[in-house]
């Protein structure tokens, strides 16, 4: 091998790992979710493939506000149960999708959860192994991550205006048949905590 193969090498390499680190707020997450695909809700499986796998779409950051984040989370629950959230059901909402997404700085393709599919379903990739759902609008991703939880997650669900964010947070952690999330219980807890006494 000549010096310069050798340096064009070492560049490649170097090239490969700056892409990584530019995503590495979210690949190095502490916890990342361990969550099965969703059934198809209408209107929210429409997104197109731009890659070169099936229904896979590029990664797009799609940063917001703690107060955009609760618009669109209360929208969503409002259009899905015909009734406004109560000021404890919106706060594990945010507090919930605020421990996954970085306060929403590390949101990508309206993801609110992160949550995990397969290539059945529109997906983008962050080099960390897993697939996140992608979606091409704040109303889709709010609105599937709600009824994600109701569906996936019944008993966390059922604590969701309880006050309870421990509670919830294990609820999801011993969900059937996957748990939501990968990493010690009560380290996810405590963070929930904190979170949701920034939103209640």
């Amino acid at each position: 091998m000549t010096r310069n193969t050798k340096i064009l090498g070492c560049m490649a390499i170097a090239a490969a790992l700056l892409w990584r680190d530019s995503r590495s707020d979210v690949a190095a997450r502490t916890y990342r979710p361990n969550t099965p695909d969703l059934a198809p809700i209408p209107d929210l499986d429409t997104t197109s493939p731009t890659m070169g796998q099936p229904n896979q779409v590029e990664a797009v950051r799609t940063a917001i506000s703690a107060d955009q984040a609760k618009k669109y989370l209360s929208a969503a629950f409002t259009a899905a149960f015909k009734r406004t959230p109560s000021k404890y059901e919106i706060a594990m909402l945010l507090a919930q999708s605020a421990l996954e997404t970085r306060d929403w700085k590390a949101m990508w393709n309206w993801n609110f959860g992160n949550v995990n599919t397969s290539q059945k379903y529109p997906w983008f990739d962050l080099r960390d192994g897993h697939k996140y759902r992608a979606f091409t609008s704040p109303e889709q991703g709010a609105l599937y991550f709600i009824l994600f939880l109701k569906r996936r997650y019944p008993t966390a669900w059922a604590l969701l205006g309880t006050r309870d964010p421990r509670g919830f947070a294990e609820a999801l952690k011993s969900g059937e048949p996957y748990s939501y999330y990968e990493g010690d219980v009560n380290k996810y807890a405590s963070y929930l905590e904190t979170q949701y006494v920034r939103y209640a």
